[in-house]
C-alpha cells in the first residue's frame, strides 16, 4: 500500500499528492517519460556523457537523439542546446547534477531552456538524482512551466539503491498521464517501510552525505 508514501511526499515537498508518481527507481521514471512522450523518429536532446539508461531508452524508443557534448574542460554549450530546440523536439533530458561529469547547470540556464521548450510544446525532464549533494532544485518552476518534469531517487543521497524507489514530480495533468504507465504495484512493501522510516530520520541521511563527501575528498587527495 503506497498511499501513505504519497501523503508523506505531499507533506515533505508542500505539493499536491496528485503531482507525484512513485517508480521503481529513477531509471523507471525516465522510462515512463519516454513511454508517454516519445514515438519512433521523434527528436530528443540529451547530454553526453550522461546517465547510461538515457541512451538505452533513446535507442529502445527509436528516437532521433541529438547529443550535446561536454568539451575537454567539462563545459557545456547551453546556447547550442537551446538552438537545437524546434518543432521536431519532443523531449529534453538533463541530469542536474550530471553523472559521470559531476557538473551542474545553473537554474537561470535551465529557465532559458524551459522557456524555449515551452514555445515548441516540448517537455523537459530534469533528473535530480544527485539532489542532496547539490541542494538546488527546479521544483519552484513547476507552476510556471507545465512542460517541466522532475525525477528523484532514493539511491544516491539516501544510499538506498537496492530498494529501487524513484519519484516523478510534475503538474497534475502530466502526472496523471504518467501514472497510467505504472505497473500493478509501484514498489514492494519492504521498500515502502524503509522509505517511511528513513524520511523520519533525516540525521541518518545528513550523516551519510557527510561521510560520502569525506570519502570523495580522501579519494581526490
Amino acid at each position: 500500500e503506497v498511499e501513505s508514501l504519497y501523503e508523506l511526499f505531499s507533506k515533505k515537498f508542500h505539493l499536491n499528492k496528485e503531482m507525484f508518481v512513485i517508480t521503481a527507481g529513477s531509471d523507471m521514471a525516465i522510462r515512463n517519460c519516454f513511454e508517454l512522450i516519445v514515438r519512433s523518429g521523434d527528436k530528443i536532446i540529451t547530454l553526453f556523457p550522461t546517465y547510461g539508461m538515457v541512451d538505452v531508452y533513446a535507442k529502445l524508443f527509436e528516437a532521433n537523439q541529438v547529443k550535446i557534448h561536454f568539451n575537454k574542460k567539462l563545459e557545456l554549450d547551453i546556447n547550442k542546446l537551446i538552438k537545437e530546440i524546434n518543432y521536431e523536439t519532443r523531449l529534453i533530458v538533463i541530469a542536474n547534477p550530471n553523472s559521470p561529469t559531476g557538473t551542474i547547470i545553473e537554474n537561470k540556464q535551465i529557465v532559458k531552456i524551459l522557456k524555449k521548450a515551452k514555445k515548441f510544446n516540448c517537455y523537459v525532464l530534469i533528473d535530480e538524482a544527485y539532489y542532496g549533494f547539490y541542494n538546488i532544485t527546479v521544483m519552484s518552476y513547476l507552476k510556471k512551466f507545465p512542460n517541466l518534469i522532475i525525477s528523484r531517487t532514493f539511491s544516491k543521497a539516501y544510499g538506498l539503491a537496492g530498494c529501487r524507489v524513484g519519484l516523478i514530480i510534475a503538474n497534475k495533468t502530466i502526472a496523471k498521464r504518467l501514472y497510467k504507465f505504472r505497473p500493478m504495484y509501484e514498489i514492494n512493501s519492504i521498500s515502502v517501510l524503509i522509505i517511511k522510516e528513513i524520511m523520519k530520520n533525516q540525521s541518518i541521511i545528513k550523516k551519510y552525505i557527510q561521510e560520502t563527501i569525506k570519502g570523495k575528498k580522501y579519494l581526490i587527495k
